[in-house]
């Protein structure tokens, strides 16, 4: 028994065409809903601000390693202050890493080190004094906004607050 060719309308094909593409741009949605700043410690962790001079970001990596009865946060480990360059693979398993920037109130603030863009690590180039994502031509100025290029929004920030002379401590990230 020979069967007859399935015809369709041109209507009926458009429309099925764009409920396709609609259920395709859902999924990738889906998929990228946890799209943002890596997750950040879940308790405060102390860092040394010793030697961060105002205006000029120093770049730190952090031991995240829950610390045990009577042990201590290690200390950072710092990058000369305007030529960090954060290791593009990543901090590892126990490790997260920091922008410190010392305003002229004196208060810190500690930037996520992903671009809001396509979250690759980004580095200060103190001759333009801007923070510059090697990705694409994404730039923030020291406060965080963004100054060219393609990222949708400010630096993501860490919450921050004092813990005595020459520390604090930092937090979740702040995602807004």
């Amino acid at each position: 028994m020979e069967r007859e060719p399935l015809l369709i309308s041109r209507r009926r094909f458009v429309a099925g065409s764009a409920a396709l593409a609609g259920a395709a741009a859902l999924a990738l949605a889906g998929c990228m809903k946890g799209y943002g700043p890596p997750p950040s410690p879940n308790r405060f962790i102390a860092l040394s601000t010793a030697g961060l001079t105002t205006g000029v970001p120093m770049y730190v990596e952090f031991d995240t390693t829950p610390p045990g009865p009577g042990a201590t946060a290690a200390p950072p480990v710092t990058a000369a202050p305007g030529t960090a360059t954060p290791n593009p693979s990543g901090p590892g398993a126990h490790t997260a890493a920091a922008w410190l920037v010392r305003e002229q109130d004196g208060s810190i603030v500690a930037f996520v080190p992903l671009c809001t863009h396509e979250q690759c690590f980004y580095a200060w180039n103190a001759p333009t004094a801007r923070f510059v994502c090697p990705c694409h031509p994404g730039r923030f100025d020291i406060e965080g906004a963004v100054t060219g290029g393609p990222p949708p929004r400010p630096l993501w920030r860490y919450v921050t607050r004092p813990a005595g002379t020459d520390i604090i401590e930092i937090g979740w990230a702040d995602a807004s």
